[in-house]
């Protein structure tokens, strides 16, 4: 667990992926270099849900502010580098998801005055910031799916069965996707499974980061799902 009292800092030289609390730990506890590492990746690991966040909450009452989301995407993390928010996190707390989108919806709460329809009922969405977090998990997934296949050069077999990954493939696919990469219905059968395979496994690596058990991961798994398929 990332809460372990060993020391969590060498993991930042690791190519696996670091679990969000881990960072969190060498933001609190490491020399100047490691926090500085630290802080970089919370801030790429979440920029894609805080600015979707962002992006809901500024068309969810057609505001109208002179910043754009990434103008406050930004100023979000400045202000949680510059009040050091993650000096009493602790894994207690729950999901550092939970708690960077508390803080967000804070920080909205507090553009609101630069909003010019005013709206006093203009709260943050409830699920657009978990969404975000959905979508971006599974972007990173299928970035280093994709990265597999190009280093195997095999980016014609990734393209092709890429947008199969995740739905059931009728006899007239399978035999025009056999006809475009020269094999036959078993191979491509065989190739699909394991491409399938592969991108679920990165799939949990990506949630395993994010939680500090490995007893969460199913969990997160299917609420995963429920907000794709939303």
């Amino acid at each position: 667990m990332c809460c372990a009292k060993t020391s969590p800092f060498h993991l930042l030289k690791e190519k696996f992926p670091i679990s969000d609390w881990s960072l969190v730990l060498a933001v609190q506890h490491g020399t100047e270099h490691v926090r500085s590492r630290a802080l970089k990746l919370i801030c790429e690991n979440y920029w894609g849900p805080v600015h979707q966040e962002i992006l809901y909450w500024l068309e969810g009452k057609g505001r109208r502010l002179r910043k754009s989301a990434t103008d406050l995407a930004q100023e979000f993390f400045l202000e949680l580098v510059n009040r050091n928010a993650f000096r009493e996190a602790s894994p207690g707390e729950g999901k550092l998801r939970t708690l960077l989108n508390t803080a967000l919806g804070n920080f909205l709460l507090n553009q609101k005055q630069d909003a010019k329809d005013q709206d006093p009922g203009s709260d943050p969405p409830d699920h657009g910031f978990d969404r975000g977090w959905a979508e971006h998990l599974r972007d990173m997934a299928r970035e280093k799916l994709q990265q597999y296949y190009v280093l195997r050069d095999n980016s014609k077999l990734f393209h092709a069965l890429f947008l199969h990954l995740e739905k059931r493939i009728g006899k007239d696919t399978y035999r025009e996707l056999s006809e475009f990469l020269g094999i036959s219905r078993e191979a491509l059968s065989t190739h699909l499974s394991r491409m399938r395979k592969r991108y679920h496994t990165l799939i949990f690596e990506e949630i395993a980061r994010t939680v500090d058990s490995t007893d969460e991961i199913e969990g997160e798994l299917k609420y995963l799902r429920g907000l794709l398929a939303g």
